[in-house]
């Protein structure tokens, strides 16, 4: 998905010509519109397989058996809250930073993201619930120390 956005920001970057005026001007053609297809496809494909669905099943790993429930109903109450703000702020974004800037800073925002979760979130592959909800105890015995 970082890579995705950082090519929509690049092609919007490069077709956003200062100097195109009348639009219909020759060297003004979008010769990248090919960019701007792939990297949409390319993020729809890295959600759907990636952010979209994983959390979604990593999220009943993660949250305790005794209050799963309530844990999920309200990481998903913020899950929608987010996205119904990132959409209702971004065309004051988009006007600030313009569209290229948008694109660059999602991209670096997913970045982050990803290093967030090689760092943070553990392998629970071959693990039972129990298993890696006792991990998680562990971990926070540690730290409370």
């Amino acid at each position: 998905m970082s890579f995705s956005h950082a090519a929509m920001g690049a092609y919007d970057y490069v077709n956003n010509k200062p100097y195109c005026h009348p639009p219909d001007d020759p060297k003004c053609k979008d010769h990248l519109y090919s960019l701007a297809i792939a990297s949409i496809a390319c993020y729809i494909a890295s959600y759907t397989a990636g952010w979209g669905a994983i959390a979604r099943l990593l999220l009943p790993e993660l949250i305790p058996l005794r209050v799963r429930g309530v844990g999920i109903g309200i990481s998903f109450f913020v899950s929608w809250g987010s996205t119904i703000f990132v959409a209702g702020l971004f065309d004051n974004y988009e006007s600030a930073v313009r569209p290229w800037g948008a694109f660059w800073t999602f991209s670096f925002i997913c970045f982050c993201s990803v290093i967030f979760v090689v760092m943070f979130i553990p392998e629970t592959k071959g693990k039972s619930l129990e298993e890696i909800e006792r991990s998680f105890k562990e971990r926070s015995h540690i730290l409370h120390k």
